[in-house]
Protein backbone atom coordinates (compact mmCIF):
# COMPACT_ATOMS: atom_id res chain seq x y z
CA UNK A 1 0.00 0.00 0.00
CA UNK A 2 1.66 3.26 -0.87
CA UNK A 3 1.42 6.62 0.65
CA UNK A 4 -1.61 7.69 -1.15
CA UNK A 5 -4.02 5.05 -0.59
CA UNK A 6 -2.73 5.23 3.34
CA UNK A 7 -3.49 9.00 3.38
CA UNK A 8 -6.88 8.46 1.96
CA UNK A 9 -8.40 4.97 4.36
CA UNK A 10 -6.95 7.92 6.80
CA UNK A 11 -9.43 10.27 5.83
CA UNK A 12 -12.38 7.87 5.75
CA UNK A 13 -11.66 6.38 8.88
CA UNK A 14 -11.72 9.60 10.53
CA UNK A 15 -14.94 10.88 8.28
CA UNK A 16 -16.60 7.42 9.73
CA UNK A 17 -15.29 8.51 13.29
CA UNK A 18 -16.97 12.41 12.87
CA UNK A 19 -20.13 10.98 12.13
CA UNK A 20 -20.49 7.93 14.46
CA UNK A 21 -18.76 9.36 17.53
CA UNK A 22 -19.14 13.15 17.12
CA UNK A 23 -16.41 15.79 15.83
CA UNK A 24 -15.30 16.92 19.09
CA UNK A 25 -14.64 13.21 20.34
CA UNK A 26 -12.35 12.79 17.66
CA UNK A 27 -10.45 16.08 17.97
CA UNK A 28 -9.94 15.52 22.32
CA UNK A 29 -8.91 11.46 20.89
CA UNK A 30 -6.44 13.34 18.49
CA UNK A 31 -5.26 15.44 20.84
CA UNK A 32 -4.68 12.92 23.24
CA UNK A 33 -2.88 10.70 20.95
CA UNK A 34 -0.59 13.73 20.17
CA UNK A 35 -0.04 14.06 23.58
CA UNK A 36 0.91 10.75 24.18
CA UNK A 37 3.18 10.78 21.46
CA UNK A 38 4.78 13.89 22.69
CA UNK A 39 5.58 12.47 25.98
CA UNK A 40 6.94 9.02 25.20
CA UNK A 41 8.25 10.15 21.83
CA UNK A 42 10.21 12.86 22.00
CA UNK A 43 12.67 11.39 24.72
CA UNK A 44 13.59 8.39 22.90
CA UNK A 45 14.19 10.67 19.89
CA UNK A 46 16.26 12.59 21.63
CA UNK A 47 17.99 9.76 23.08
CA UNK A 48 18.91 8.23 19.30
CA UNK A 49 20.09 11.62 18.18
CA UNK A 50 22.35 11.84 20.89
CA UNK A 51 23.52 8.44 20.60
CA UNK A 52 23.70 9.11 16.99
CA UNK A 53 25.93 12.40 17.36
CA UNK A 54 28.66 10.54 19.89
CA UNK A 55 28.90 7.79 17.31
CA UNK A 56 30.01 10.44 14.61
CA UNK A 57 32.36 12.42 17.28
CA UNK A 58 35.21 12.74 14.22
CA UNK A 59 32.91 14.35 11.76
CA UNK A 60 32.69 18.36 12.58
CA UNK A 61 30.02 19.76 15.26
CA UNK A 62 27.14 21.43 13.50
CA UNK A 63 24.22 23.49 14.38
CA UNK A 64 22.32 20.55 15.16
CA UNK A 65 24.36 19.48 17.82
CA UNK A 66 23.66 23.19 19.54
CA UNK A 67 19.92 22.53 19.19
CA UNK A 68 19.31 19.10 20.12
CA UNK A 69 21.82 19.98 23.42
CA UNK A 70 19.20 22.79 24.38
CA UNK A 71 16.34 20.76 23.87
CA UNK A 72 17.62 17.77 25.65
CA UNK A 73 18.45 19.76 28.42
CA UNK A 74 15.33 21.76 28.65
CA UNK A 75 12.95 19.12 27.94
CA UNK A 76 14.80 16.51 29.97
CA UNK A 77 14.31 19.13 32.98
CA UNK A 78 10.14 19.53 32.63
CA UNK A 79 9.74 16.15 31.86
CA UNK A 80 11.59 14.49 34.97
CA UNK A 81 10.14 17.07 37.02
CA UNK A 82 6.53 16.59 35.86
CA UNK A 83 6.93 12.57 36.00
CA UNK A 84 8.29 13.03 39.85
CA UNK A 85 5.57 15.33 41.14
CA UNK A 86 2.88 13.39 39.23
CA UNK A 87 3.71 9.93 39.21
CA UNK A 88 5.68 9.55 42.30
CA UNK A 89 4.31 12.40 44.07
CA UNK A 90 7.77 13.57 44.98
CA UNK A 91 7.07 16.97 47.46
CA UNK A 92 9.95 19.65 48.62
CA UNK A 93 9.35 18.59 52.27
CA UNK A 94 12.49 17.47 54.42
CA UNK A 95 13.03 13.91 55.78
CA UNK A 96 11.65 15.81 59.30
CA UNK A 97 8.60 16.83 57.85
CA UNK A 98 5.48 15.16 57.93
CA UNK A 99 4.51 14.13 54.29
CA UNK A 100 0.90 13.19 52.89
CA UNK A 101 -0.88 9.51 51.49
CA UNK A 102 1.59 8.36 48.82
CA UNK A 103 3.86 11.40 48.73
CA UNK A 104 7.18 11.24 49.02
CA UNK A 105 10.26 13.44 50.81
CA UNK A 106 12.60 15.48 48.59
CA UNK A 107 15.43 13.90 46.84
CA UNK A 108 18.29 15.87 47.38
CA UNK A 109 18.43 17.70 50.57
CA UNK A 110 17.51 21.45 50.49
CA UNK A 111 19.72 22.50 52.69
CA UNK A 112 22.96 21.59 50.33
CA UNK A 113 21.07 23.61 47.24
CA UNK A 114 23.99 26.25 47.30
CA UNK A 115 26.94 23.38 47.37
CA UNK A 116 24.49 21.44 44.10
CA UNK A 117 24.13 24.87 42.56
CA UNK A 118 27.99 25.69 42.24
CA UNK A 119 28.90 22.10 40.89
CA UNK A 120 26.22 22.76 38.25
CA UNK A 121 26.85 26.23 37.16
CA UNK A 122 30.95 24.40 37.38
CA UNK A 123 29.48 21.32 35.03
CA UNK A 124 27.81 23.68 32.67
CA UNK A 125 30.37 25.94 32.57
CA UNK A 126 33.10 23.52 31.19
CA UNK A 127 30.21 21.95 28.70
CA UNK A 128 30.08 25.56 27.15
CA UNK A 129 33.76 26.52 26.92
CA UNK A 130 34.30 23.39 25.20
CA UNK A 131 31.48 23.35 22.66
CA UNK A 132 30.93 27.05 22.12
CA UNK A 133 34.57 28.84 22.94
CA UNK A 134 37.44 27.89 20.75
CA UNK A 135 39.37 26.11 23.35
CA UNK A 136 42.54 26.81 20.92
CA UNK A 137 42.56 30.72 22.59
CA UNK A 138 42.56 29.92 26.31
CA UNK A 139 45.38 28.62 27.92
CA UNK A 140 45.30 24.51 28.44
CA UNK A 141 44.65 24.02 32.12
CA UNK A 142 41.65 25.83 31.58
CA UNK A 143 40.98 23.24 28.77
CA UNK A 144 41.97 20.19 31.08
CA UNK A 145 39.73 21.72 34.18
CA UNK A 146 36.45 21.99 31.50
CA UNK A 147 36.96 18.01 30.79
CA UNK A 148 37.58 17.61 34.93
CA UNK A 149 34.20 19.90 35.51
CA UNK A 150 32.18 17.43 32.86
CA UNK A 151 33.53 14.54 35.02
CA UNK A 152 32.23 15.74 37.90
CA UNK A 153 28.81 16.10 35.65
CA UNK A 154 29.07 12.69 35.02
CA UNK A 155 29.73 11.33 38.30
CA UNK A 156 26.73 13.35 39.40
CA UNK A 157 24.30 11.51 37.01
CA UNK A 158 25.53 8.44 38.01
CA UNK A 159 24.72 9.06 41.55
CA UNK A 160 21.05 10.42 40.61
CA UNK A 161 20.59 7.21 39.19
CA UNK A 162 21.71 5.36 41.97
CA UNK A 163 19.29 7.62 43.70
CA UNK A 164 16.17 6.57 41.87
CA UNK A 165 17.02 2.76 42.01
CA UNK A 166 14.67 2.41 45.19
CA UNK A 167 12.13 3.42 42.40
CA UNK A 168 12.42 -0.60 40.77
CA UNK A 169 11.18 -2.09 43.70
CA UNK A 170 7.64 -1.39 43.11
CA UNK A 171 7.50 -2.93 40.27
CA UNK A 172 6.63 0.07 38.14
CA UNK A 173 8.28 0.41 34.62
CA UNK A 174 7.81 4.42 34.12
CA UNK A 175 10.48 4.67 36.67
CA UNK A 176 13.04 3.87 33.72
CA UNK A 177 12.13 7.41 31.97
CA UNK A 178 13.45 9.19 34.71
CA UNK A 179 17.03 7.35 33.59
CA UNK A 180 16.96 9.02 30.27
CA UNK A 181 17.89 12.60 30.96
CA UNK A 182 20.74 11.47 32.92
CA UNK A 183 21.86 9.28 30.33
CA UNK A 184 21.57 11.85 27.61
CA UNK A 185 23.60 14.31 30.12
CA UNK A 186 26.58 11.59 30.11
CA UNK A 187 26.34 10.86 26.48
CA UNK A 188 26.72 15.04 25.63
CA UNK A 189 29.18 15.27 28.18
CA UNK A 190 31.56 12.16 26.83
CA UNK A 191 30.83 13.46 23.37
CA UNK A 192 32.32 16.78 24.61
CA UNK A 193 35.71 15.62 25.65
CA UNK A 194 36.13 12.94 23.19
CA UNK A 195 35.74 16.18 20.44
CA UNK A 196 38.31 18.45 22.64
CA UNK A 197 40.23 15.34 22.64
CA UNK A 198 40.69 14.79 18.66
CA UNK A 199 41.39 18.20 18.37
CA UNK A 200 44.31 18.20 21.21
CA UNK A 201 46.50 17.54 18.75
CA UNK A 202 46.15 19.87 16.28
CA UNK A 203 45.75 22.22 19.39
CA UNK A 204 49.53 21.31 20.18
CA UNK A 205 50.97 21.62 17.13
CA UNK A 206 50.38 25.46 16.64
CA UNK A 207 51.44 26.05 20.04
CA UNK A 208 54.11 24.25 20.50
CA UNK A 209 55.09 23.38 24.68
CA UNK A 210 58.67 25.19 26.20
CA UNK A 211 61.56 23.60 24.93
CA UNK A 212 62.78 23.17 28.96
CA UNK A 213 60.55 20.54 29.14
CA UNK A 214 61.51 17.39 28.40
CA UNK A 215 60.93 15.46 25.15
CA UNK A 216 59.53 12.30 26.81
CA UNK A 217 57.04 14.60 28.75
CA UNK A 218 56.21 17.20 25.64
CA UNK A 219 55.45 13.37 23.80
CA UNK A 220 53.01 12.35 26.45
CA UNK A 221 51.81 16.31 26.45
CA UNK A 222 50.68 16.12 22.29
CA UNK A 223 49.06 12.80 22.48
CA UNK A 224 45.35 13.01 22.25
CA UNK A 225 45.03 10.19 26.13
CA UNK A 226 47.22 12.65 27.87
CA UNK A 227 44.18 15.14 27.83
CA UNK A 228 41.67 12.99 30.01
CA UNK A 229 44.51 12.00 31.99
CA UNK A 230 45.25 15.02 32.84
CA UNK A 231 41.99 15.88 33.23
CA UNK A 232 41.17 12.83 35.34
CA UNK A 233 44.17 13.77 37.92
CA UNK A 234 42.70 17.51 37.77
CA UNK A 235 38.87 16.49 39.22
CA UNK A 236 39.82 16.16 42.93
CA UNK A 237 41.90 19.74 42.89
CA UNK A 238 38.79 20.79 41.46
CA UNK A 239 36.15 19.58 43.82
CA UNK A 240 38.50 20.25 46.82
CA UNK A 241 37.98 24.12 44.92
CA UNK A 242 34.72 23.69 44.62
CA UNK A 243 33.90 22.72 48.46
CA UNK A 244 36.61 25.49 49.58
CA UNK A 245 33.73 28.27 47.68
CA UNK A 246 31.04 26.76 49.29
CA UNK A 247 32.31 26.97 52.72
CA UNK A 248 32.44 30.53 52.34
CA UNK A 249 28.89 30.33 51.26
CA UNK A 250 28.53 28.71 54.95
CA UNK A 251 27.90 25.44 53.66
CA UNK A 252 29.25 22.59 55.54
CA UNK A 253 32.29 20.56 54.51
CA UNK A 254 30.55 17.61 53.20
CA UNK A 255 27.69 19.09 51.91
CA UNK A 256 27.69 17.69 48.71
CA UNK A 257 27.39 14.27 50.39
CA UNK A 258 24.67 15.31 52.82
CA UNK A 259 22.60 15.98 49.65
CA UNK A 260 22.19 12.40 49.26
CA UNK A 261 22.20 10.76 52.54
CA UNK A 262 20.80 13.90 54.42
CA UNK A 263 16.82 12.19 53.16
CA UNK A 264 14.81 9.73 53.28
CA UNK A 265 12.86 7.00 50.50
CA UNK A 266 15.15 7.14 48.39
CA UNK A 267 18.49 4.69 47.76
CA UNK A 268 21.14 6.41 49.45
CA UNK A 269 19.48 7.96 52.81
CA UNK A 270 20.35 7.52 56.04
CA UNK A 271 17.28 9.00 57.58
CA UNK A 272 14.64 7.60 58.78
CA UNK A 273 11.30 10.05 58.08
CA UNK A 274 8.11 9.95 60.14
CA UNK A 275 5.08 8.23 59.21
CA UNK A 276 3.34 9.49 56.29
CA UNK A 277 -0.14 10.73 57.42
CA UNK A 278 -3.28 10.37 55.94
CA UNK A 279 -6.08 12.14 54.49
CA UNK A 280 -9.14 10.91 52.83
CA UNK A 281 -9.06 11.65 48.92
CA UNK A 282 -12.53 11.57 48.69
CA UNK A 283 -14.21 14.01 50.61
CA UNK A 284 -13.61 17.76 50.65
CA UNK A 285 -13.33 18.68 54.34
CA UNK A 286 -10.67 16.17 54.98
CA UNK A 287 -8.86 17.22 51.64
CA UNK A 288 -9.07 20.54 52.99
CA UNK A 289 -7.21 19.65 56.26
CA UNK A 290 -4.02 18.91 54.61
CA UNK A 291 -3.23 22.88 53.15
CA UNK A 292 -0.67 24.83 54.57
CA UNK A 293 -0.86 25.14 58.42
CA UNK A 294 -1.23 28.71 58.70
CA UNK A 295 -4.32 28.69 56.91
CA UNK A 296 -6.44 25.73 57.69
CA UNK A 297 -4.85 25.78 61.31
CA UNK A 298 -4.59 21.84 62.27
CA UNK A 299 -4.79 21.31 66.12
CA UNK A 300 -4.00 17.49 66.54
CA UNK A 301 -3.64 14.14 65.10
CA UNK A 302 -6.82 11.81 64.74
CA UNK A 303 -7.48 8.22 63.78
CA UNK A 304 -9.82 7.14 60.97
CA UNK A 305 -9.68 3.65 59.39
CA UNK A 306 -6.84 3.06 61.79
CA UNK A 307 -4.90 5.80 60.43
CA UNK A 308 -3.19 8.64 61.84
CA UNK A 309 -5.10 11.72 59.91
CA UNK A 310 -4.78 15.36 60.28
CA UNK A 311 -7.49 17.48 62.14
CA UNK A 312 -8.09 20.84 62.33
CA UNK A 313 -11.36 22.52 63.58
CA UNK A 314 -13.54 22.66 60.29
CA UNK A 315 -13.24 18.74 59.80
CA UNK A 316 -14.15 18.08 63.17
CA UNK A 317 -17.25 20.72 62.78
CA UNK A 318 -18.80 18.64 59.49
CA UNK A 319 -18.27 15.34 61.19
CA UNK A 320 -20.12 16.49 64.62
CA UNK A 321 -22.60 17.73 61.65
CA UNK A 322 -23.16 14.43 60.05
CA UNK A 323 -23.20 12.06 62.91
CA UNK A 324 -26.07 14.51 64.13
CA UNK A 325 -27.94 14.26 60.72
CA UNK A 326 -27.69 10.81 60.90
CA UNK A 327 -29.29 10.45 64.29
CA UNK A 328 -32.07 12.79 63.17
CA UNK A 329 -32.53 12.19 59.62
CA UNK A 330 -31.49 9.03 58.43
CA UNK A 331 -33.30 9.36 54.96
CA UNK A 332 -32.69 13.32 54.50
CA UNK A 333 -28.90 11.77 55.36
CA UNK A 334 -28.32 8.77 53.13
CA UNK A 335 -29.85 11.24 50.28
CA UNK A 336 -27.15 13.92 50.57
CA UNK A 337 -24.52 11.06 51.14
CA UNK A 338 -25.19 9.88 47.81
CA UNK A 339 -25.44 13.12 46.36
CA UNK A 340 -22.56 14.04 47.70
CA UNK A 341 -20.71 10.89 46.82
CA UNK A 342 -21.49 11.27 43.17
CA UNK A 343 -20.71 14.90 42.98
CA UNK A 344 -17.50 16.03 45.42
CA UNK A 345 -15.88 12.79 44.76
CA UNK A 346 -14.55 13.41 41.14
CA UNK A 347 -13.62 17.42 42.68
CA UNK A 348 -11.88 16.05 45.95
CA UNK A 349 -10.10 12.97 44.50
CA UNK A 350 -8.31 15.57 41.73
CA UNK A 351 -6.97 17.88 45.07
CA UNK A 352 -3.28 17.15 45.18
CA UNK A 353 -1.36 20.20 46.27
CA UNK A 354 -1.71 22.30 49.55
CA UNK A 355 -2.39 25.58 47.51
CA UNK A 356 -5.53 23.55 46.26
CA UNK A 357 -6.36 22.21 49.74
CA UNK A 358 -6.42 25.73 50.96
CA UNK A 359 -9.07 26.89 48.63
CA UNK A 360 -11.47 24.16 49.74
CA UNK A 361 -10.99 25.23 53.36
CA UNK A 362 -11.92 28.89 52.51
CA UNK A 363 -14.88 27.65 50.26
CA UNK A 364 -16.41 25.26 53.02
CA UNK A 365 -15.65 28.31 55.05
CA UNK A 366 -19.97 29.40 54.77
CA UNK A 367 -20.60 25.56 55.50
CA UNK A 368 -18.86 25.20 58.35
CA UNK A 369 -20.45 28.53 60.31
CA UNK A 370 -24.25 27.02 59.40
CA UNK A 371 -22.85 23.59 60.16
CA UNK A 372 -21.53 25.00 63.72
CA UNK A 373 -24.61 26.67 64.12
CA UNK A 374 -26.83 23.36 64.05
CA UNK A 375 -24.78 21.87 66.32
CA UNK A 376 -25.35 24.57 68.90
CA UNK A 377 -28.66 24.71 68.51
CA UNK A 378 -28.79 20.94 69.20
CA UNK A 379 -26.50 19.85 71.34
CA UNK A 380 -26.24 21.36 75.44
CA UNK A 381 -22.75 20.71 75.43
CA UNK A 382 -21.85 21.00 71.44
CA UNK A 383 -17.67 21.80 71.64
CA UNK A 384 -17.91 18.02 73.43
CA UNK A 385 -19.43 16.41 70.86
CA UNK A 386 -16.82 18.44 68.11
CA UNK A 387 -13.70 17.66 70.41
CA UNK A 388 -14.32 13.56 70.47
CA UNK A 389 -14.35 13.57 66.93
CA UNK A 390 -11.73 11.83 65.15
CA UNK A 391 -10.42 10.51 68.67
CA UNK A 392 -10.89 6.60 68.10
CA UNK A 393 -12.60 4.81 64.96
CA UNK A 394 -15.65 7.21 64.06
CA UNK A 395 -18.42 5.63 61.81
CA UNK A 396 -18.41 8.71 59.29
CA UNK A 397 -16.78 9.98 56.88
CA UNK A 398 -17.39 13.91 56.36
Amino acid sequence: MNKRNISISLIIIAILASIFLGFDTVIVFIQAIGLILFFLGTPFFLTFKNILYLSSVYHKKSTSHAITDFWTIFLGSLFSYLLLDISFHVTNSTWSEVVYNSERHQILWSGSFPSIFLLTIFVFGGYFLLNYASFQSFPPLVTVLAISSLYLGIVFCLTWMIQLAILAQENDAIYLFLYLFPINLILIFIRSILYTVIQWPDYCAERPFSRKIPQSWVKFLNSAPSLPLLALLFTLPLLGFIIMITILLGQEPDSLIKAWTETSDWTLSQRIAPPNAYYDEHYLCTVGASGHRKIVKPIRMGVRHGRRVVVNRQLCIANAFEQILEERLPKIHLAIRCLYDRYGYPLSRHIKKAWQADIIYVLMKPLEFLFLAVIYLHDSKPENRIALQYISKPPFTP
